[in-house]
């Protein structure tokens, strides 16, 4: 009763079992590669984002701008007095 209808079942079960691990394992190598993949892209985009960000701060440093002095005179009817004090300190 080797070949019984059982035993082959439970051989073909078995043989079911054995591809299904066999087709996990390839998908968790595959999903691994794909991780792999995307760990290095994403230090990729640091390192750019990090160049990017340095060459901004040195465009726009703000000690490195040139100043322009311009005089402005004041209108009379820009200046507005609110209070007079008189200090007086002896001597």
């Amino acid at each position: 009763k080797t070949f019984s209808a059982t035993n082959l079942r439970r051989a073909g079960s078995a043989m079911g079992g054995f591809s299904r691990s066999g087709k996990e394992a390839s998908d968790v190598e595959r999903a691994e590669g794909a991780l792999a993949d995307r760990r290095s892209e994403l230090a990729d985009l640091e390192a750019q984002a990090e160049r990017e960000a340095h060459e901004l701060a040195e465009r726009y440093d703000p000690t490195r701008a040139e100043l322009e002095e311009i005089t402005v005179k004041p209108r009379r009817t820009d200046v507005d007095v609110r209070r007079v004090a008189l200090a007086w300190v002896p001597e």
